[in-house]
């Protein structure tokens, strides 16, 4: 009894912090989520599971990193990003860059 106890707690602990940083804005129908893989002055190129795209900067593109607004200094190589935005012609010109959790320390902030 003891040992189903502590499974159905560390369980229960895994999918909290799964729901926790689950971010409802990156699955929109303009929302693309993966790994930078060149970084750019005006953008930088994201591999999905599908695509590489060039992502751009506009003016009134926003930052975030651990839920704080940030700069484009955020985004380096081998992060995890979200990006929401307009896509065309390969391009997406972003409204939002979004530094996922799992990824804004240690080894990608090393690179």
């Amino acid at each position: 009894m003891n040992r189903w106890n502590s499974t159905a707690g560390a369980l229960l602990l895994l999918a909290s912090s799964a729901l926790y940083a689950h971010d409802a804005r990156l699955h929109g129908a303009n929302a693309n989520t993966g790994e930078v893989v060149a970084t750019m002055k005006d953008g930088f190129d994201l591999k999905t599971k599908t695509e590489t795209i060039h992502v751009k900067y506009s003016d009134a593109t926003k930052f975030e990193l651990d839920g704080k607004d940030a700069s484009k200094a955020a985004v380096k190589k081998g992060q995890r990003i979200g990006v929401v935005g307009a896509k065309a012609s390969g391009e997406v010109t972003a409204e939002q860059v979004i530094v996922l959790p799992a990824t804004n320390a240690g080894d990608a902030a090393k690179k």
